[in-house]
Order: structure tokens, then C-alpha cells, then sequence
């Protein structure tokens, strides 16, 4: 994304190690890239309609695993929606494996946000 001209993009993780190891593998991006340790699932370090975009990279998915899988995923998307500025995108990539799994909690967020709309590709 840094190639193609975005210019502010903020990395998040949950692990410390990621964000470190992120952090030495693209040093000549520093000007373009952030960095932060982050629970997806509540990020009050960030300001309501902060983003102008939020690319989800297996983090749905991965919340859809665990023992308190529903709660974790409403948490997330509430907390993606609450920091996407209005007309933003949030762009999901998914295993594919239970895509509707993934597309019920999203529909679940759309209802509490009318200014939002569904798209599949």
C-alpha cells in the first residue's frame, strides 16, 4: 500500500513480536508506515472516525476460534465501525472456509450502522 501512494497507513497487533518484527523488515517505510500493539477488539487510543479505511487480515477469523468466539467477533466489528469516518471502507479477507460464519457477524454490526453498506468480491 506504501508503493501505491497511501501515505499514513497504522499497523496494529496483538503480539508485541509482530509489531517488532514488522518494524525491522521495512525500516525505509518509517516516513509512511506506524506501528502499534493493539486489542482489536477496544482501541481507545484511537479517536471515533479516525480511519479512513481498515484492512482486516485474518482477525475476524482468528477471534471466530476461540471460546468466547461470538462475543470477540461483535466486539471487533463494533470497535471497526466505531473508528471508520464516514464513507470509509472495511475490507475483510477470509479464509473462505465459513464465509457466510464471517458474513452473519458483519450483517450483525451493519444493522446498528445504517450508513453502512455490503459488498462481496
Amino acid at each position: 500500500m506504501a508503493d501505491d501512494g497511501y501515505t499514513h497507513i497504522t499497523n496494529t497487533d496483538y503480539s508485541p513480536v509482530a509489531i517488532e518484527r514488522l518494524r525491522s523488515l521495512y525500516p525505509s517505510y518509517n516516513d509512511r508506515l506506524s506501528y502499534a500493539v493493539a486489542d482489536a477488539r477496544s482501541m481507545p487510543q484511537y479517536a471515533d472516525g479516525c480511519f479512513h479505511g481498515v484492512l482486516d487480515k485474518g482477525t475476524l477469523d482468528a477471534l471466530l476460534c476461540g471460546d468466547t468466539d461470538e462475543r470477540d467477533a461483535a466486539a471487533l466489528l463494533g470497535e471497526v465501525w466505531r473508528l471508520l469516518a464516514p464513507g470509509a471502507a472495511y475490507v475483510m479477507i477470509t479464509s473462505g472456509v465459513l464465509l457466510q460464519t464471517r458474513l452473519d457477524f458483519v450483517c450483525l454490526c451493519l444493522r446498528h450502522n445504517a450508513w453502512c453498506a455490503l459488498q462481496m468480491h
